[in-house]
């Protein structure tokens, strides 16, 4: 698997599980960048292409996994789409009807002329136009139901998507089948602080890339904590 002309991992419920993580991470690094950085909407786009460009280059030129490459570039993509969206609908004010119509289309044409096997500039494209189109809507769903709606059906859909990935992970279906992640989930509370959603982020990310890269690099250590 290469980030240009390589072969996309397979559509599972892993991927889409990862997908929407890593979608989730980018929107938040996006309004992290333009917000709290004080970098606005277009002036952190250049730094999120230079670590683009060297996520492409370090893929091309090691022979390092590509999967975190793969993922890494997944996030930028998600970020740069989210800040070029804001920017389209926060500083120039384009019409939100219009765009998403556009967008949509675009989405349409790129879903029709990309190959899902393969990971081109098609991918890449249709990435990057969906990612945008995602952060266009969920801003004119907060906008037409008000923040709280909006984060609560948001929250609820992503809440049942979960489920549905973890109940086809497991491959059974229980009452009991998230008592397997609740050590993990207080884990995650301690580390980033009960309320604060950027330190359960950043609790998440640690947990998560803990267990999968020492589940790579020490299986045996890996099979003893689970």
């Amino acid at each position: 698997m290469r980030l240009l002309d390589g072969t996309a991992p397979p559509l599972g419920a892993r991927y889409w599980t990862a997908l929407c993580v890593a979608s989730l991470l980018g929107a938040n690094l996006g309004d992290l960048i333009a917000h709290d950085l004080h970098l606005g909407h277009w002036l952190g786009v250049p730094p999120l292409l230079a670590l683009l460009a060297g996520a492409l280059l370090a893929d091309r030129r090691t022979r390092l996994p590509a999967r975190p490459f793969f993922w890494t570039a997944v996030v930028l993509v998600r970020t740069i789409a989210t800040n070029l969206a804001d920017l389209a609908t926060h500083d120039w004010h384009l019409g939100q009807p219009a765009l998403i119509c556009g967008l949509a289309a675009l989405l349409l044409c790129g879903a029709w002329l990309a190959d899902s096997a393969r990971t081109d500039a098609r991918f890449w494209a249709t990435l990057f136009v969906a990612g945008t189109l995602g952060t266009v809507l969920g801003d004119d769903a907060s906008h037409l139901w008000g923040l709280p709606t909006a984060s609560l059906l948001l929250g609820s859909a992503l809440a049942g998507l979960g489920g549905v990935m973890w109940g086809l992970y497991q491959q059974s279906v229980v009452p009991q089948m998230g008592a397997q992640v609740n050590v993990l989930i207080f884990i995650v509370i301690i580390i980033g602080g009960l309320g604060s959603t950027g330190g359960a982020l950043i609790g998440a990310l640690l947990v998560g890339l803990m267990a999968n890269y020492t589940g790579f690099l020490l299986p045996k250590v890996a099979l003893f904590s689970n």
